[in-house]
């Protein structure tokens, strides 16, 4: 039977050996027949004869149940190979690649129909703001009740309005007083475990937990609050806590300890808000004329990387979220210093942030490999940029696409992927064509260099002398800096609130002071656009209209709706449209 399935199956060229095969499987049978009949045969006329004289009967078995076997394994066989063959092509990234197919059958309409989402209801994702489970929402109680702890505001019986920095993010401690060792909650020499915070038992890979402490013995509780309130910009206060805590998969422990550390890397690791936005490009500029060798390094290589394009953010992919290229190709490792390269990591990431609209939290992020060599590899920046967005932004990345890799980049990316967390790995996609991009980026809205139909073609806009004029009115900004704190101070205590609510007796009361703490929200944001030109300096997308100035935001009709009607026309960076103009709260505008 295994003769006959073998010569049936493999090539005719192994003729002789399948014979051979084929004469023991047709000796069996004849013996076992002559068997069956009492008759003796020698062995040499048993080998003599064991061609010509097999019973036709058996014959015609054996040739029968070959052939139903051989039908069947190689049916097997057949339907195992093209599955392997499936499976294998799908995850090998530098072979023909197969996009990932949509399930859903509403959203892959919408992908490949992107004018549906211009004009579709706001369709909010699970645990994000508006759409929380009954647990979720629990957890995002116990997390703002732990924050409040921390903060030291959590039995006040009213929220107490500190005295307003001269800027949002003046958060680091005095270096001429001396620094209190504070616990968690104020208690001096406090341990945090004490309070409910526990040292985290799993693996940390980017020591948090020692972050964590720092932060406590660095900052005082109100520093960290404030810390909060201007880590929090123009976004709604419950989208940032959901960030973090869907990064830790709804562990409050863990999301408290990743927030503080990651409020600790921005207010002292790198002074995120006054050394590299409020400063910003026009800053860098400036600061290439220092007779410091360092700083002046710094600045030039900091505006090089401007002016070079390796990367910059243009439109907007089908899921609505900004899009930022990286031309790998521009990269030479070692030209400019980690410090440059650092800030302006972190300067693109901020002014994505901006970017983003509802109800899009992500960007979409393409690694153009085109003409991509060894000498273009720089594992430094990339662990960097790796540890921005695992530990400091997390929950920021929708989409990471690798275009036109090239075949030594495999053993790269071997080295790399090992470096990501799986969440994030699991976002990254390979593709070749310019059709494959066309799965998540319309083809109007990919550039043409990716070989989509936008014109766009990057040019760096220099800084306009008088663009940053706004800084300098320090009275205005302390104005509006105050108001932010009262409206903190308002939703703190909204939020106390609506923690106290529990159960299903209180469940229009919770949404009532959702409703509440909702229009606070908006008032924060309108907020934040009013303040921005005095905390940030004007970048190359506030020049090209993607981030709208004030003056070109309409009057927000009704605050508390505010949240759903923040849908965003989809469009192109180079068509600047209005956004709305702000009022303060008596309804007048501000200037």
């Amino acid at each position: 039977m295994s003769a006959c399935f073998l010569r049936r199956v493999l090539p005719s060229q192994l003729k002789a050996a399948f014979q051979f095969g084929k004469r023991r499987a047709d000796t069996r049978f004849w013996l076992k027949d002559r068997q069956a009949s009492s008759t003796k045969i020698s062995p040499i006329v048993s080998r003599f004869h064991v061609l010509t004289f097999v019973p036709r009967s058996s014959t015609v078995a054996t040739s029968k149940a070959s052939s139903l076997w051989t039908f069947s394994i190689s049916l097997v066989l057949l339907c195992g190979g093209l599955a392997l063959s499936n499976s294998y092509t799908s995850i090998w990234p530098f072979g023909d690649p197969k996009i990932v197919k949509i399930h859903d059958e509403s959203f892959a309409d919408e992908l490949q129909n992107p004018e549906i989402l211009q004009t579709m209801t706001e369709q909010i994702p699970t645990g994000h703001v508006g759409n929380l489970t009954l647990e979720e929402e629990a957890k995002l109680k116990e997390f703002w009740g732990a924050l409040f702890k921390l903060f030291g505001v959590a039995d006040s019986p009213e929220e107490r309005q500190p005295t307003p920095p001269t800027s949002p993010s003046d958060t680091a401690s005095d270096p001429k007083k001396p620094k209190r060792k504070l616990g968690l909650f104020g208690k001096k020499d406090g341990n945090a475990e004490e309070h409910g915070v526990k040292s985290s038992d799993v693996e940390d890979k980017y020591g948090q937990t020692k972050e964590f402490y720092d932060a406590l013995s660095t900052h005082t509780p109100e520093r960290l609050r404030i810390a909060f309130w201007s880590m929090v910009k123009q976004d709604h206060p419950d989208a940032l806590l959901l960030r973090f805590l869907r990064a830790r998969k709804w562990d409050v422990n863990r999301a408290m300890i990743m927030l503080i550390s990651a409020l600790h890397w921005r207010a002292k690791a790198i002074n995120l808000e006054e050394k590299i936005m409020k400063v910003g490009d026009a800053g860098a500029l400036e600061g290439t004329k220092s007779s410091d060798p360092a700083i002046k390094k710094d600045s030039e290589d900091f505006m090089n990387l401007l002016r070079l394009g390796e990367s910059f953010i243009h439109g907007k992919d089908k899921a609505g979220r900004p899009v930022c290229y990286i031309r790998v190709r521009l990269h030479k490792a070692g030209i400019h210093s980690e410090a440059a390269l650092e800030n302006y990591t972190v300067y693109l990431i901020e002014t994505s942030r901006l970017l983003l609209e509802k109800p899009a939290e992500t960007a979409a992020l393409i690694f153009d490999m085109t003409d991509f060599s060894l000498a273009n590899m720089d594992y430094a920046p990339v662990k960097f940029m790796i540890k921005c967005f695992e530990a400091n932004y997390p929950e920021s990345l929708g989409v990471i696409l690798v275009h036109k890799a090239p075949w030594i980049f495999s053993g790269i990316w071997t080295v790399i992927k090992g470096w990501l967390d799986p969440v994030v790995a699991a976002k990254v996609h390979f593709t070749k064509t310019a059709e494959d991009l066309e799965a998540y980026v319309s083809r109007s809205q990919l550039i043409k260099e990716m070989g989509g139909d936008n014109p766009y073609t990057y040019k760096y806009i220099e800084p306009e002398v008088g663009e940053n004029s706004r800084q300098e009115d320090t009275k205005a900004m302390e104005t509006l800096i105050s108001k932010r704190f009262q409206y903190a101070a308002e939703f703190q205590l909204a939020t106390k609130s609506w923690i106290s609510t529990n159960g299903a007796s209180a469940m229009a009361e919770s949404a009532e002071l959702m409703k509440t703490r909702n229009n606070i929200a908006s008032q924060l944001h309108d907020n934040y656009w009013y303040l921005d030109p005095f905390v940030r300096a004007r970048s190359l997308y506030d020049r090209l209209g993607a981030i709208p100035r004030r003056e070109a935001k309409k009057a927000t009709s009704s605050r508390a709706d505010s949240l759903k009607t923040h849908i965003s026309e989809k469009r192109s960076f180079e068509i600047v449209t209005t956004r709305q103009i702000l009022v303060d709260s008596d309804g007048d505008e501000v200037d």
